[in-house]
């Protein structure tokens, strides 16, 4: 009797298992077909490309554009700002330019004050130590320190040329024999005449004479005109001359057809000719 209430109990608890197992998986079966609406989006992969069940919405979206803008501004007008001056003080270290070494070097330390050897230990472009065979120079533009392997050496004539930019060579030799002089820089044009010798230079620093390279790049860039632009500007030329010439060759031919004495037809012969060699020029073109 034991033995068989003992079989029953087992039995039951069999089937309870089982029963809450099978509930257990519809349970999961369902909530696999039925997704909650208020879950993460399910993706179903097909063959060559991931799938959403719905559409989402567009997140946020942020433009740095004018804050790009205004970094960049900054750094512009820094790097204006600092050539105005180094071109500044370029013009003014060309206008007087002495044959004594110790006047030379005075009125160099005039236009802007050099850094003190003593607070300067090590080269701030190789970073080498002074002493005997590295000795101390400076920047005639910042007055800042480097060694000599440090140092970039410009020409009076390139210092010219960033101050007088406007003035072509042709204009600066006419300037050495005639008295015209520009505003604000009428000392400049005195050096052009007063300097017997081209193969001096000054010496600069590594950030000065990029600075000065820039500019220089600008000014090629704003005065160089390409072949494409001149090309136009000539053809521009050739029409604008046609259209001023055909309005004349016309009222020529009709006052010959009208019997009129007032032109002489070798005169239209000659316009004709005229027209159609710039014609044969704007087709060249």
């Amino acid at each position: 009797m034991t033995a068989s209430l003992l079989h029953q109990t087992f039995s039951l608890k069999r089937l309870h298992k089982a029963k809450r197992k099978i509930l257990k998986q519809d349970t999961l079966d369902n909530d696999f077909i039925k997704p909650s609406f208020d879950a993460e989006p399910v993706f179903t992969v097909k063959s060559d490309f991931v799938d959403i069940s719905w559409e989402q919405d567009i997140g946020l979206l942020s433009n740095h554009t004018q804050y790009f803008k205004m970094l960049r501004d900054k750094k512009i007008n820094r790097y204006v700002i600092e050539t105005n001056k180094l071109l500044i003080r370029l013009d003014k270290l060309i206008c007087d330019i002495s044959s004594d070494p110790e006047k030379k070097k005075e009125y160099e330390k005039s236009i802007v004050p050099w850094v003190a050897d003593s607070d300067v230990p090590l080269c701030p472009g190789c970073a080498k130590s002074f002493g005997l065979s590295r000795r101390w120079h400076h920047c005639r533009l910042c007055g800042y320190v480097m060694c000599n392997s440090c140092s970039f050496f410009i020409s009076y004539d390139f210092a010219r040329k960033l101050t007088l930019p406007a003035i072509s060579d042709d204009q600066r030799l006419l300037q050495k024999s005639s008295p015209v002089s520009r505003k604000g820089s009428a000392a400049s044009l005195m050096s052009v005449v007063n300097i017997g010798s081209d193969h001096q230079n000054l010496r600069i620093c590594k950030d000065c004479n990029m600075l000065l390279q820039r500019h220089d790049k600008m000014l090629d860039l704003k005065n160089h005109r390409p072949v494409l632009v001149q090309l136009y500007e000539r053809l521009r030329e050739c029409m604008s001359e046609v259209n001023k010439l055909v309005p004349q060759y016309k009222e020529m031919i009709e006052s010959l057809n009208s019997g009129e004495t007032d032109y002489q037809l070798q005169d239209v012969h000659e316009l004709k000719f005229k027209i159609t060699k710039l014609a044969e020029r704007i087709d060249a073109h």
